[in-house]
């Protein structure tokens, strides 16, 4: 039709993958085109695959990288969804936290050598504590399977830091239900609530895990106050 056209883009396969630090993962970048569109209206963009094999892709639009709070704080869940893109089972994907956070609360709660008490903060706040853990050392699994095929590149240091303060977060809160201390630290509600906002900052524990740690401290709260209306009688 008059005034239609098109613009052929011809791609290379590149030799070694690129190293992505924030998810991380290991890309082949094919090719990058920088095209202003000239009049306004519709336009459509053919993926054409010849002689490679099938596969996964992915197409990038725009120059400006940015996130809404919501989908900034949704991250952790979006990476899983591209885990499952790149191949990983979802078996893994799902299972691998799931089992961490299992076999941490049965240490804690029966296998411990003094087991901790269960109730609502203690059993939310292990969970939330684990969680952060298990996508630290998720993080880390992906980041060394990418750096197998990439080689190691300098950008890992930006992965390391998103795989050292969740896990330092976890750790911040399981001392708590570690080694318990005979009278309830003063203002540990606020410390949780605290530890559960960084956590959401900072993408750890799949979102599920810093919700349980603010509901920890919440919990905290109410018990502290329970506990001085009771001292007060």
């Amino acid at each position: 039709m008059d005034g239609q056209g098109y613009i052929l883009i011809p791609g290379e396969a590149p030799v070694l993958p690129e190293y992505e630090p924030f998810t991380p993962a290991a890309n082949y970048q094919w090719l990058e085109y920088e095209y202003i569109a000239e009049e306004p209206g519709t336009y459509f963009i053919a993926m054409v695959n010849n002689g490679t094999g099938a596969g996964n892709y992915g197409l990038v639009l725009g120059y400006r990288e940015e996130f809404s709070v919501p989908e900034w704080v949704m991250i952790p869940l979006s990476i899983a969804n591209i885990r499952i893109w790149e191949g990983n089972s979802p078996a893994f994907v799902i299972g691998f936290p799931l089992l961490i956070v299992m076999f941490g609360l049965v240490y804690l709660f029966r296998a411990k050598k003094e087991p901790v008490k269960i109730t609502s903060e203690t059993f939310a706040g292990s969970a939330g504590g684990l969680l952060y853990i298990a996508g630290s050392l998720f993080m880390l699994i992906q980041a060394l399977m990418a750096l197998s095929k990439t080689g190691f590149e300098a950008t890992f240091g930006v992965t390391a830091v998103f795989i050292l303060i969740p896990l330092i977060l976890g750790c911040l809160v399981l001392r708590y239900y570690l080694r318990p201390k005979k009278k309830p630290e003063k203002y540990r509600w606020v410390k949780l609530l605290i530890l559960g906002l960084l956590g959401l900052v900072f993408w750890a524990g799949y979102v599920i895990g810093p919700v349980l740690v603010v509901c920890a401290g919440i919990a905290t709260l109410f018990d502290a106050k329970n506990r001085e209306k009771r001292a007060s009688l």
